[in-house]
């Protein structure tokens, strides 16, 4: 998310916008509202509140899919795998997280 953060930050600012626009109660909405309060008051630089944000966004909406999503994941990982030149590529900080605890 840093790269894309560096790559474009004002889509990450849109994508926490059309959320926040979707969200249809006032309770939602203050919810929201204390949580951004509440992101920026910690002493983070301001490109990791906004990655902050968008990571907690993110988990809200798939919380309660989290079976479709891994899924969907599990059967794209298979495709992929199956071609001569597989496209999924793990990030550098997922591998040495496996590999730390595999050891």
């Amino acid at each position: 998310m840093q790269q894309e953060y560096n790559q474009n930050p004002k889509a990450l600012a849109q994508t926490i916008k059309l959320y926040e626009d979707l969200l249809h109660t006032q309770k939602l909405k203050s919810d929201f509202t204390d949580f951004k309060n509440e992101i920026n008051e910690c002493p983070l630089p301001d490109e990791e509140k906004l990655i902050v944000l968008l990571s907690a966004i993110y988990y809200k909406i798939v919380k309660s899919l989290k079976g479709e999503h891994a899924l969907y994941l599990e059967q794209n990982l298979r495709k992929d795998l199956e071609k001569d030149l597989p496209e999924f590529i793990v990030p550098e900080y997922i591998n040495q997280a496996l590999k730390s605890v595999l050891e």
